[in-house]
């Protein structure tokens, strides 16, 4: 089961994704300045359920998602700190930068995106 909670803000939107019976979930924002953009946080895979597919499924689901929000690019922070980041690579993200505070920025392109 799929459960997409959509939200209005004054900001923008903010649409919370639940899957797999509640398994996994994730934030997608997009912002009334820069409907172009989707941001993707919080990418949560309960731990009994990782390594089973459920994120690679959530992943996607988040990227229709932002193309039906009108967004063409889908960016993120990680951390530099394990995997997460060659996790993403592996989906098509790329590295766009690196911020003070160590974070790293990570972008796809949603138009070059065939699903």
């Amino acid at each position: 089961m799929i459960i997409i909670h959509r939200n209005r803000w004054n900001w923008g939107r903010k649409h919370t994704i639940v899957a797999n019976d509640g398994a996994s979930l994730c934030h997608l924002s997009v912002e009334d300045d820069n409907p172009s953009v989707a941001w993707l946080s919080d990418v949560i895979v309960a731990g009994e359920y990782q390594k089973q597919g459920y994120g690679n499924e959530l992943l996607s689901l988040a990227k229709m998602e932002a193309r039906q929000m009108g967004a063409h690019m889908l960016c993120l922070w990680a951390s530099p700190d394990g995997w997460v980041i060659d996790w993403y690579k592996r989906h098509g993200f790329r590295q766009t930068c690196v911020y003070d505070d160590g974070m790293v920025g990570l972008t796809f392109d949603l138009d070059d995106w065939r699903v």
